[in-house]
C-alpha cells in the first residue's frame, strides 16, 4: 500500500544486513511495483485467450499440455478437456502421417518452423480444414513443448473451391493476370486448346500468349488494354482470339481488382465468343 492509501501489486524481498565481522543487523525490505508489468501480464493472456486462433503447447509426442479458451469457439471442445490428449487423435485418418512426418521434423530441429494443413474433428463431429503453424520451443523455459497455431480455413476453403468451380465451368474464356500482364492462371474454357491452359502458359506475359500471336496488331492493343487497366481502368473491345478451332471474334474486357488500400491486386481478363453472332449481322 502506497502512502496514499492505494494498493499495488507488489514483489517483496528480504535482504540480511550484516556488518564487516558478519554480525546480522537484522533485514532489509526491499519492495518492487508489479502492476504495470502483471498488466502486460494479464493483456497478453487475455490476447491469447480471444485469438480467433487456437493457441496450444503439445509435446514431443504429440500431446497437448496446454490449449487456450479459444479452442472452445474454433473446435468446439473444452480446452481443458483437450490436455492430456494427442492431437493426431483428433486429424483425419488418411492425412494423420503426413502431419506427423512434419511434426517430428519439427522436433528434430531447434527453432524450427513448420506449416501444415489437415482435417481436424471438431467437438461436434464436422471435419475441419485447419491451417497449422508449429514452433520448436523446446529450448524455451516458459515453455519446454512444441507451440503450435491452430486456425480454421474451412470458409475460405469453401469459398476457394466455388470460385473454382464457377471460374472453371464458364463457356468464356477468364483469366487471371499480374498487374504487368503476367498470366496467373486461366480457366478450362472450350474456346482454349488445352496445350494453352493454365499449365502451358502461366508466367508468360499476356499479350505474347498463343491467343494474339497472329496478329501484331492485335497484340498491341491487348497490351496497350494492360497498360490502361494497371492505371485502374476497366478497358473493352471487340478483337480476334486464336482458339482451338482458328481464329474467333471475341468482347474482350481487361479490369484491376483494387484492394480497399488502393492497389491493385489482379487483373481479371474475359473474353466472350461473339463469332456467331458476328456472322448473323453480316
Amino acid at each position: 500500500m502506497t502512502a496514499d492509501g492505494d494498493q499495488f501489486y507488489a514483489d517483496t524481498r528480504y535482504v540480511r544486513l550484516e556488518n564487516d565481522e558478519g554480525t546480522s543487523h537484522g533485514y532489509a525490505q526491499i519492495v518492487r511495483d508489479m502492476t504495470e508489468r502483471r498488466q502486460q501480464r494479464r493483456r497478453t493472456e487475455r490476447f491469447v485467450e480471444e485469438s480467433e486462433d487456437v493457441i496450444a503447447i503439445v509435446g514431443t509426442d504429440g500431446t497437448f499440455s496446454y490449449v487456450s479458451g479459444s479452442a472452445q469457439a474454433v473446435l468446439a471442445y473444452d480446452p481443458n478437456e483437450m490436455v492430456g490428449e494427442n492431437i493426431f487423435d483428433y486429424v483425419y485418418e488418411t492425412e494423420r502421417e503426413q502431419l506427423m512426418q512434419t511434426f517430428f521434423a519439427t522436433v528434430e530441429s531447434t527453432d524450427a518452423d513448420q506449416q501444415a494443413e489437415c482435417r481436424f474433428k471438431s467437438g461436434n463431429d464436422d471435419w475441419l480444414n485447419i491451417e497449422l503453424q508449429c514452433r520448436n520451443m523446446l529450448d524455451d523455459d516458459a515453455i519446454d513443448g512444441m507451440l503450435l497455431y491452430l486456425r480454421d480455413v474451412t470458409d475460405s476453403k469453401q469459398r476457394a473451391r466455388r470460385f473454382e468451380s464457377i471460374f472453371n465451368q464458364t463457356f468464356q474464356f477468364a483469366g487471371l493476370l499480374e498487374p504487368d500482364g503476367t498470366v496467373i492462371e486461366v480457366n478450362d474454357s472450350e474456346i482454349i486448346p488445352a496445350s494453352d491452359q493454365s499449365d502451358g502458359i502461366a508466367g508468360d506475359l499476356f499479350h505474347e500468349t498463343p491467343f494474339w500471336v497472329h496478329s501484331e496488331t492485335v497484340q498491341n492493343k491487348v497490351q496497350d488494354a494492360i497498360t490502361q487497366a494497371r492505371k485502374g481502368e476497366t478497358v473493352r473491345f471487340k478483337t480476334e482470339m486464336q482458339d482451338a478451332s482458328g481464329l474467333a471474334t471475341v468482347d474482350l474486357s481487361i479490369k484491376p481488382v483494387i484492394t480497399g488500400e488502393g492497389d491493385i491486386s489482379v487483373l481479371v481478363a474475359e473474353g466472350r465468343d461473339i463469332t456467331d453472332q458476328q456472322h448473323r449481322r453480316q
